[in-house]
């Protein structure tokens, strides 16, 4: 083994003041949506989506840091043998930034986000004796108005169909809405469309009433409007798991909203 005459420590230093060792996006480099939705959803999302990326960029990530030493060993005229080019390589390689966040503010995906119930669907032919729209009408009351809940019901083409919202979420705000997620609720804003949508059949309303004010959503139970009133349901036996919130990725299902209506822009989240 020959011995080390560099201090390749602060070789490395300098290779990285220089700012070499991050990774370069330009505008056509994102997540998929797939990836994105780990990210919101998963625990781990987001370490696992870096890991992918470092997996798919490994060959080409190791000819940029051979180029990188090749350059500064000629700008610096300085000579490395083989072990001392091993070593930095290693060096460099632990030090190299994939740039998750430039790749994020690239990124985009189209979520849709329904309420789930106790019942399958909403029949959507006798809303008046549906307990998820009731419930909906006492979690919701004063964020939507009721007159076009029943312009959504008239219109609806199917005859079952979940209350669902739809937007874009990019750049910031997919990390935005990970941190909400992972901490059990996710805000609805004012402004946001929604309406009632089967994805199995590939149909629904209009999906066009609109949030009249924000609303945080207990993503196990959406009926909860606080802690002190989940605890009170929790020991009254009230609490469902059947009362969730779905989160997905509006492509990854066949029938999504944009292949059914063909929406020309998403309202950003």
């Amino acid at each position: 083994m020959q011995q080390l005459k560099h201090n390749i420590s602060k070789i490395a230093d300098e290779i990285e003041s220089e700012g070499s060792l991050e990774m370069y996006w330009d505008y056509r480099d994102i997540l998929s949506e797939e990836q994105v939705l780990k990210i919101i959803t998963e625990e781990d999302g987001l370490n696992d989506v870096e890991n992918e990326i470092y997996e798919d960029n490994i060959d080409y990530n190791y000819e940029v840091i051979r180029d990188i030493i090749d350059r500064y060993c000629k700008e610096n005229d300085v000579e490395l043998n083989e072990d001392e080019i091993d070593e930095l390589r290693m060096e460099c390689e632990g030090r190299f930034d994939f740039n998750i966040k430039g790749l994020l503010n690239n990124s985009h995906a189209n979520i849709r986000v329904a309420l789930l119930s106790n019942e399958d669907m909403i029949p959507t032919e006798d809303t008046k004796h549906s307990e998820t729209v009731e419930y909906f009408r006492k979690r919701f009351r004063n964020k939507f108005r009721m007159s076009d809940l029943k312009k959504e019901v008239l219109n609806c083409t199917s005859n079952y169909a979940l209350i669902t919202f739809y937007f874009r979420v990019s750049g910031d705000d997919i990390l935005k809405m990970r941190e909400e997620v992972l901490k059990g609720f996710i805000t609805l804003r004012k402004g946001l469309f929604f309406g009632l949508f089967n994805s199995y059949e590939g149909s629904g309303s209009a999906l066009e009433m609109e949030m009249l004010h924000s609303v945080a959503l207990n993503l196990k139970d959406w009926r909860v409007k606080d802690v002190k009133e989940e605890v009170i349901q929790r020991l009254q036996g009230n609490n469902s798991k059947y009362y969730g919130v779905s989160i997905k990725g509006d492509s990854i299902s066949k029938y999504g909203v944009q292949w059914v209506y063909g929406l020309s822009r998403w309202q950003e989240y």
